[in-house]
């Protein structure tokens, strides 16, 4: 996630990135039902009632190529660096 936020202009750790989804989990646990996993849908919904504007949530939403690559390149060095750090 940070990778991506990166690539869209966003400075933000991962602690905090954390730390939000962590807030809105809690905050809306019908987002995140009993199993752990995301409702896509639920979240869409609730996406769409915070922001009020169908465009601009389809424009946050929107995963581009470029978007790909980015989460892809940064998931290679990731990957990487951890494989680095054992030997």
């Amino acid at each position: 996630m940070q990778c991506l936020l990166a690539h869209r202009g966003y400075d933000r750790s991962t602690a905090a990135i954390d730390d939000m989804v962590w807030h809105i989990a809690v905050k809306w646990p019908s987002l995140r039902p009993v199993n752990g996993k995301w409702d896509v849908r639920a979240v869409d919904r609730w996406i769409d009632d915070q922001i009020n504007d169908h465009e601009c949530v389809n424009q946050i939403i929107q995963f581009s190529i470029r978007d790909a690559d980015a989460v892809a390149s940064s998931l290679t060095v990731s990957i990487l660096i951890k494989l680095l750090s054992k030997v």
